[in-house]
């Protein structure tokens, strides 16, 4: 059964199964599902399982996104934002991030996850808003700048930096902040773009 023989596997035999499953005519939306509700009321067995489901809906959402319900999909992954366990929130918002969002409640579960008290979390958010696109995240990932972790600093510049001239903007204005790691950040961000803009040229 897909379930039990995926919910002890390792990411590259997700990924193998998750070819196969790409070749099959069948709802993979359905299935995924299917997989979540059958996971029983062991709390290990459906971690697993649901941390199985996510992975595959991330690498679904960058590779057949039309293979599936978008809309199921997005309800599935919505369930697992307020989860306790730090890796199915991340799991969740990379999932998010291959999928994109649609409605307003699940760019504010992003939003907010930019202040989660994981910064594992916070990290993975941050990177995130930037693979989603949004330009009206750009105040929230300027804040993130100066947030303690390195890696959500890093990933918040980077996000900025992919979101065009508002983002470029943001770390143009950090340059000044009284923050150093604000600071540090963003002019490191700002020499990698100008010396790709310069290789390229």
């Amino acid at each position: 059964n897909i379930v039990y023989s995926l919910s002890g596997a390792n990411g590259w035999q997700v990924l193998q199964v998750a070819d196969k499953l790409i070749n099959m005519r069948i709802d993979i939306s359905h299935l995924l599902l299917e997989m979540l509700q059958s996971s029983g009321a062991v709390k290990a067995k459906r971690e697993a399982v649901s941390k199985t489901v996510l992975e595959l809906i991330a690498d679904f959402g960058q590779r057949s996104s039309e293979r599936f319900n978008i809309n199921l999909v997005r309800s599935a992954i919505m369930q697992f934002m307020n989860s306790d366990s730090i890796d199915l929130k991340a799991r969740a918002i990379r999932a998010f991030a291959a999928v994109g969002i649609e409605t307003g409640e699940e760019l504010e579960a992003i939003l907010l996850s930019l202040t989660d008290k994981h910064w594992e979390v916070r990290a993975v958010a941050a990177r995130a808003l930037g693979q989603i696109g949004l330009e009206g995240a750009v105040p929230y990932l300027a804040n993130s700048l100066m947030d303690e972790a390195w890696w959500v600093r890093h990933n918040a510049a980077h996000s900025l930096a992919r979101l065009g001239q508002q983002g470029i903007d943001a770390l143009r204005e950090k340059l000044d902040s009284d923050d150093r790691f604000a600071r540090d950040i963003s002019k490191q961000v700002i020499e990698e773009l100008q010396l790709d803009a310069a290789v390229r040229g």
